[in-house]
C-alpha cells in the first residue's frame, strides 16, 4: 500500500518587481490508500480544490472519483463525492465556480462497427460534487463516427461555455463522407443558450475543416465563428480566413473573408473588453512550422462583431530585413520564429506568444520563446526573446503558461538557472539541471526572470502544463518524483503574490 505525497510550504520571499512568496516542499500524507492525483480545478484563498481518484476493493462500487478540498495552509482536508458518475474518460475543467467533466463511456470513435454506440457527455458539478447538468450527444445512426470528444472552453469574458462537435457520416446519394459541425453554448448555471449545426465546407467552401475552427460568444449574445482553409495551387483554391457573425442559431448577420494567396496561416484570435475582435496570425510556404525558415508574413485583423467588414487590416513581412532589425535574435528567430501559441490582451495593445520546442531522441526540449507586442492598430512595438535550448524532464515542460496579472504578463517556463540571467543571450543544453522560471512582462518590453525552484536540493521534477490560477495572485502547481518508476510520486506547490 502506497501513500500518495502533497508537498505544499513554508513562505520565503523573493523579489520580482512586487512582492512574491513560494512555498517550499512539505510533506502531507494522504491517509486513504493509495490515490491518484488528477490536478487542481478550483479555489480561493482560504482553500484549494483538487479531482483525487481513489482506488476501489474489488468488487466494491461507487465513483472512484472525488473533490478534495483543502483547508487554507493544507495541513487538513475533505473529500466530496460526485453526485453522479462521470464519464469514464474524461477530461475536466473548472467553470463560474463550478466543476465540468467532458468525456465519454466506452466504444471507439474510429470505427463504423462498435459493440458500443459512443455518445460524447459533458457533466457539471459543484464544487461540492452536486449535479448541476448534463448533456449527451449521441450519433446520428449506426454509419456515423464521432471526432473524439467535444472541444470544450470559455469565452473571452468567462461567462459562457462554448461547447463544439464534429460527426462523420455518409452523404446520401455519394461515396464520400461529410462533416456535421455542431455548436453549443452554456450559460453561466450550464443552461444551453445556443444549439446549432452547419455542414463548413458547404456553408464556406472545399477545404475548411473543423479542427480549424475558432469560436466565441460576446457580451450581447452573438456567436462569433472563424473559419481558416490552407489554399492549394491546384486546385485554384486561396488561403482564405472568414468571420462569420451570428445574431441567433442558423442566421448569419455578417460574414468578412481574408484571402491569402496560396500559402498556409495559423492564427489566434482576442474578443477583447470594449468587445472588438482582434485576430493576428502568422503565413508560411511548406513545413515552415518545423523547419522555421518559410514564414512569410504576420497579419492583423480587427473587426466589431456588430458590423460588417474589417476596420483595420495589417501584414509586416519576414523578409532579410525583419531579421536584421533584430540582430540579437536574428540567429535564433530565424530557426525558431512560429506561429502564436497564446496572445494575451495589455493595457495598449496585445502580447503575441510563441514556443519552440521538439522531441529528440524521444526526449522533450524546449527552445526559444518570441514575445511580440502589437499596437491596437497591429503594429510592431517591440520584439523580444527568451533563449534557451533545454531537456525538460516532462513534455507538459515544453511549453509555457501566460497570465494577465494588471498591466502585465507572467510566464512560467522551464529554463537552465545558469541562463536565465545570462547577458550574453547564450543558448545552454542541458540533460538534468532545468528550473521553473517566471518571467514578469512589462508593457514596455521589459523582462524581469527570476528562477522560482532550481531542483538543486530537491529534484521533484514539477509540470507546468499542471499550472493552474486560482487568480492573479495565486497558483497552483503538481509536481512528480520518481518518473519513470511504475508508481511516481504526486506533489504540489504554491506560488503567492
Amino acid at each position: 500500500m502506497k501513500r500518495i505525497l502533497l508537498l505544499l510550504a513554508c513562505i520565503s520571499t523573493l523579489n520580482v518587481g512586487k512582492a512574491q512568496q513560494i512555498s517550499i516542499w512539505q510533506k502531507i500524507d494522504d491517509n486513504s490508500l493509495e490515490a491518484g492525483f488528477y490536478g487542481f480545478v478550483g479555489g480561493m484563498e482560504d482553500y484549494s480544490l483538487a479531482i483525487i481518484t481513489k482506488p476501489m476493493a474489488k468488487g466494491a462500487t461507487g465513483d472512484p472519483v472525488c473533490i478534495r478540498k483543502f483547508n487554507e495552509d493544507f495541513s487538513s482536508y475533505e473529500d466530496n463525492k460526485f453526485q453522479e458518475h462521470g464519464p469514464s474518460k474524461y477530461r475536466v475543467l473548472p467553470f463560474s465556480n463550478m466543476i465540468v467533466m467532458n468525456g465519454h463511456n466506452g466504444g471507439s470513435y474510429l470505427t463504423t462497427t462498435r459493440d458500443i454506440t459512443p455518445e460524447q457527455q459533458i457533466k457539471c458539478f459543484t464544487q461540492d460534487g452536486a449535479l448541476v447538468g448534463e448533456f449527451k450527444l449521441h450519433i446520428m445512426d449506426a454509419k456515423s463516427t464521432l471526432n473524439g470528444d467535444m472541444v470544450v472552453y470559455p469565452s473571452a469574458d468567462k461567462t459562457k461555455l462554448i461547447l463544439t462537435s464534429n460527426e462523420i457520416y455518409k452523404a446520401s446519394n455519394t461515396l464520400s463522407d461529410a462533416s456535421l459541425t455542431r455548436i453549443f453554448v452554456m450559460d453561466e448555471n450550464f443552461n444551453m443558450i445556443w444549439r446549432d449545426s452547419m455542414d463548413l465546407e458547404k456553408v464556406y467552401g472545399d477545404g475548411v475543416l473543423y479542427k480549424n475552427i475558432q469560436c466565441d460568444f460576446t457580451s450581447n449574445g452573438k456567436l462569433v465563428l472563424m473559419t481558416s482553409r490552407n489554399g492549394a495551387v491546384s486546385k485554384n483554391l486561396k488561403t482564405q480566413l472568414t468571420v462569420a457573425v451570428f445574431d441567433a442559431p442558423g442566421h448569419e448577420q455578417s460574414r468578412d473573408v481574408k484571402e491569402f494567396a496560396y500559402e498556409s496561416i495559423e492564427f489566434k484570435h482576442l474578443l477583447k473588453e470594449d468587445g472588438i475582435l482582434c485576430i493576428t496570425g502568422i503565413t508560411y510556404l511548406g513545413a515552415a512550422s518545423v523547419l522555421g525558415n518559410g514564414y512569410q508574413r504576420f497579419f492583423f485583423l480587427k473587426k466589431n462583431p456588430d458590423n460588417t467588414g474589417f476596420t483595420t487590416e495589417h501584414s509586416t513581412e519576414i523578409q532579410k530585413e525583419f531579421y536584421e532589425a533584430y540582430p540579437d535574435y536574428a540567429s535564433y528567430l530565424k530557426k525558431q520564429l512560429g506561429p502564436p501559441s497564446a496572445l494575451l490582451q495589455m493595457n495598449d495593445g496585445m502580447l503575441y506568444i510563441s514556443q519552440f520546442a521538439a522531441l529528440l531522441d524521444f526526449k522533450p526540449y524546449t527552445m526559444g520563446i518570441t514575445l511580440i507586442k502589437f499596437s491596437e492598430e497591429g503594429k510592431f512595438q517591440w520584439l523580444k526573446m527568451i533563449n534557451k535550448y533545454v531537456y525538460c524532464g516532462l513534455e507538459g515542460n515544453m511549453f509555457f503558461k501566460a497570465y494577465n496579472k494588471g498591466s502585465e504578463v507572467l510566464l512560467f517556463y522551464a529554463d537552465n538557472p545558469v541562463n536565465v540571467n545570462n547577458p550574453k543571450l547564450k543558448v545552454i543544453k542541458s540533460k538534468e539541471n532545468f528550473a521553473l522560471v517566471m518571467a514578469l512582462v512589462s508593457t514596455d518590453g521589459t523582462i524581469k526572470k527570476t528562477v522560482l525552484d532550481d531542483r538543486i536540493e530537491n529534484p521533484t521534477m514539477f509540470d507546468i502544463n499542471s499550472l493552474y490560477q486560482v487568480d492573479e495572485n495565486r497558483y497552483l502547481i503538481k509536481g512528480v518524483k520518481g518518473v519513470g518508476q511504475a508508481q511516481p510520486l504526486k506533489f504540489a506547490r504554491t506560488i503567492q503574490f
